[in-house]
């Protein structure tokens, strides 16, 4: 089966996994899985103009290879699957969502509607049958150390979406992704916990490094955050103009959606989102501005990752044995917030 995957990305299958388990095949027959192949691993961004991503990733193929990799780590078909579910429920345009929602620090709100989607959707209900899977077993990844932990911890999920972000992002080969892969077992944290982490110093470095610059010039980055901010706007806009409904965000495509925004006439909502692919600048001030412009404070979530690293002395995370890495995370988490504007004249009701 394909995926509707860039083929330069199909590599990533066996980096991740030498084998691709049956199940997760029958799994991926699922309508509700299927949806994700439309709703961007970018939150939107990548419709603006700020970024230059060298391909365009969606939450299918995020979820995908999140499941492979706890595959390939734990061969545990409920942790694998917790993993494959984890973004089922994203709505379109997945954390913009959130920013919605007013869940800007910790974005979880998409996460809230799991089992919902879970128990309505008649495939992957037949299938959890099948292998005598409980739907509890499988509706929280969170309970899996492998699949997901406290951030700034290294989990499978930030794992894929870093290693993904540096090859669409900062054009690294795929040598270079497996380098780094390869390198990792699972290691025991300070809380006794089983981690994902490095064998070597140097590569932990190089993966920590890659983290730290995802997050601070995309992930948490103004630009990142006044795309999402304003996207949700637009959403929340569409659903006052009956455009949409709430319930409809998480059933329709993304290009569906848009296509809502022309046919409906609505000059408020058109003129929003062609302000939106086009919006490439900003401004920054120190207090809020007194303007009729759409703006935001610039606080939002931190995607930067602190992995262990295998010494002689046991698992160390990497600002432990490496003070510049340290120092990188003091000025990333202390750097000042600010009020971003865009040159969007914007009545708030």
């Amino acid at each position: 089966m394909k995926y509707n995957i860039a083929k330069e990305y199909y590599e990533l299958f066996s980096i991740f996994s030498p084998d691709f388990p049956e199940f997760l095949h029958e799994f991926l027959e699922a309508k509700s899985l299927k949806r994700l192949a439309d709703i961007g691993q970018n939150c939107g961004t990548e419709y603006t103009k700020f970024f230059n991503y060298k391909f365009e990733a969606n939450r299918l193929w995020h979820s995908i290879w999140v499941a492979l990799i706890i595959w390939n780590f734990t061969h545990d078909k409920k942790q694998t699957l917790a993993g494959l579910f984890h973004d089922i429920s994203n709505s379109i345009f997945s954390h913009a969502w959130d920013y919605l929602l007013w869940d800007v620090q910790t974005q979880e709100a998409a996460e809230f509607y799991i089992t919902d989607i879970l128990q309505n959707d008649e495939k992957i209900m037949e299938l959890l049958e099948k292998y005598h899977i409980s739907i509890e077993e499988v509706n929280d990844y969170t309970k899996y150390p492998i699949a997901d932990n406290k951030s700034p911890k290294l989990s499978s999920d930030r794992l894929e979406y870093t290693l993904d972000g540096g090859i669409y992002l900062w054009y690294k080969t795929f040598e270079e992704v497996k380098r780094m892969y390869d390198d990792l077992v699972i290691l025991k944290n300070e809380n006794g916990e089983q981690e994902l982490g490095f064998q070597t110093k140097s590569i932990a470095l190089e993966f920590a490094k890659l983290s730290l610059l995802n997050d601070s010039s995309c992930f948490s980055s103004f630009e990142s955050h006044i795309s999402m901010s304003f996207l949700s706007e637009i959403l929340r806009v569409s659903i006052q103009e009956k455009i949409v409904s709430f319930s409809q965000l998480y059933n329709i495509w993304e290009a569906d959606f848009i296509q809502k925004i022309y046919t409906s006439k609505n000059k408020k909502v058109i003129q929003m989102w062609e302000f939106f692919i086009k919006m490439e600048k900003y401004e920054l001030f120190k207090k809020e501005p007194q303007t009729s412009k759409y703006y935001v404070y610039s606080k939002t979530k931190k995607r930067y990752i602190n992995p262990l690293v295998l010494t002689i002395d046991g698992a160390k995370r990497v600002s432990q044995i490496d003070s510049d890495f340290k120092s990188k995370v003091g000025e990333h988490l202390g750097a000042q917030e600010k009020w971003i504007e865009v040159d969007y004249e914007y009545k708030w009701n």
